[in-house]
């Protein structure tokens, strides 16, 4: 690729038909191999050019960058034209190629930041497994140390199609950290898995009628649920650990899905019903405990909350026994010769 960039001021006008004939005499002497009249960085990468320039299908790419439009006045345009038919000696279909970027590619370049350019992932999967219709995936067991590898390498990038960036350390997050750094052979039980779209995929043949291990280039990658489990896994600072921790990997393949899939499976994988301080009574075994005695005298104690809440004989609900509950405390408060404190607990 060879670039010349022309920086205008005043932002209006285009490169001169002068300058455009200095920047096409440059090129057809490093072509050429006339080396002598550039500088001395160019120098020292002289034998390197000409070993490309003689390799068959080597692609000469010209760039003129500008903060005008993408567009050349007449006599600025012929010349460019006039050197890449010599390149291509007539043939449309040759080696040469050029293009004029202007100030809106410019800034659209500048716009698009860190996100420019699609990442390619290379995973090793254990016990994988391929989904062919309705659309194409992957799914398997992938381990802690590539995936802080691939942040490493991205950053924020890797997880830039998701509905969020790493969180820091909120209390999820350190539990994740935590499990990784000191029960890692436990973190698949305890930590949900990671889903990334791709756009493309392709597998090493190595190995290819086994499924306990599959080398996978993804292509166009971003993880659009697992953000905070990926950016967690990459403060780990014991590798031996990580080396340790497997966590599910299910990747969707979107080159032959329909429009707007890729946003359609963001979306649904990160919905979730809001999760309250309650709900987790149901493994509190005080409350199992109790109804079980309460079933002996015909009462029917419900603590999971659910959407068919009844009962065939005397239902009573665990926000109803709590309202009870806060009753008769309050009436034993008050009768209290001490005129004690009312101290209400959080987990009934």
């Amino acid at each position: 690729m060879l670039v010349q960039s022309k920086w205008i001021h005043s932002g209006i006008g285009e490169p001169s038909a002068a300058d455009v004939s200095v920047f096409v005499d440059g090129i057809k002497d490093l072509i050429e191999n006339n080396l002598d009249a550039f500088g001395e960085r160019l120098q020292d990468k002289a034998d390197e050019i000409s070993l490309h320039l003689m390799q068959p299908g080597t692609t000469v790419r010209i760039v003129l960058a500008s903060t005008r439009a993408s567009a050349l006045a007449n006599p600025a345009q012929t010349k460019l034209d006039r050197l890449i038919s010599e390149l291509n000696e007539g043939d449309e279909d040759g080696s040469a190629t050029f293009e004029v970027i202007g100030m809106t590619e410019v800034f659209a370049g500048l716009a698009e930041g860190a996100r420019a350019g699609k990442i390619a992932l290379n995973a090793t999967l254990l016990d994988w497994s391929r989904v062919s219709h309705p659309q194409k995936a992957y799914f398997g067991i992938i381990d802690g140390s590539q995936l802080k590898s691939w942040w490493s390498s991205h950053g924020k990038r890797l997880v830039d199609q998701n509905i969020r960036y790493g969180l820091g350390n909120t209390p999820v997050n350190e539990e994740i950290q935590e499990t990784a750094e000191n029960r890692p052979e436990h973190f698949w039980y305890f930590h949900n898995g990671i889903t990334l779209i791709a756009d493309e995929v392709s597998r090493a043949p190595s190995a290819a009628a086994s499924h306990s291990s599959g080398n996978f280039e993804f292509r166009g990658a971003s993880i659009v649920n697992g953000a905070q489990t990926v950016s967690k896994l990459s403060k780990v600072e014991d590798d031996e650990a990580l080396g340790r921790v497997r966590t599910s990997i299910r990747a969707v393949i979107l080159d032959e899905a329909p429009d707007n899939f890729g946003a359609d499976v963001t979306r649904t994988n990160n919905l979730q019903n809001r999760v309250e301080g309650r709900d987790f009574v149901a493994n509190d075994p005080q409350h199992t405990r109790l109804r079980g005695e309460m079933s002996m005298e015909g009462i029917d104690y419900q603590f999971h909350r659910s959407e068919d809440f009844q009962c065939l004989k005397r239902p009573v609900s665990l926000l109803k026994l709590r309202q009870h509950w806060l009753v008769l405390r309050m009436i034993q408060v008050m009768q209290s010769p001490l005129k004690q404190e009312l101290v209400v607990s959080s987990t009934i």
